[in-house]
């Protein structure tokens, strides 16, 4: 089974998420911070960003650590798509 990291808002976004999942295919592993993934990934890490991920108070420092670990070009998209939107929700776009 794979490890799937869960980029939430908060711990309540990704227990919801999780429970509403019919079947587990992956070992998910919510991201409590970004040493988690300093500590944890290998290159290419697959992961998900769900509800108000934008909002995680780390979520800076989490975009960084899989910039650095993602050498997949479609993975390396995602993460500048991710970024662009968190730049939205800064500038006050995105509520």
């Amino acid at each position: 089974m794979k490890d799937v990291f869960v980029i939430a808002g908060n711990l309540d976004e990704y227990a919801d998420w999780i429970n509403n999942k019919p079947m587990l295919t992956a070992r998910y592993c919510y991201v409590k911070d970004y040493p988690v993934l300093r500590g944890l990934l290998l290159l290419d890490p697959d992961g998900i960003f769900i509800g108000t991920w934008y909002t995680h108070p780390d979520i800076y420092h989490i975009l960084q650590e899989l910039t650095l670990a993602c050498e997949d070009p479609k993975k390396q998209a995602i993460i500048q798509s991710v970024r662009k939107k968190y730049t939205d929700y800064l500038a006050g776009n995105i509520k």
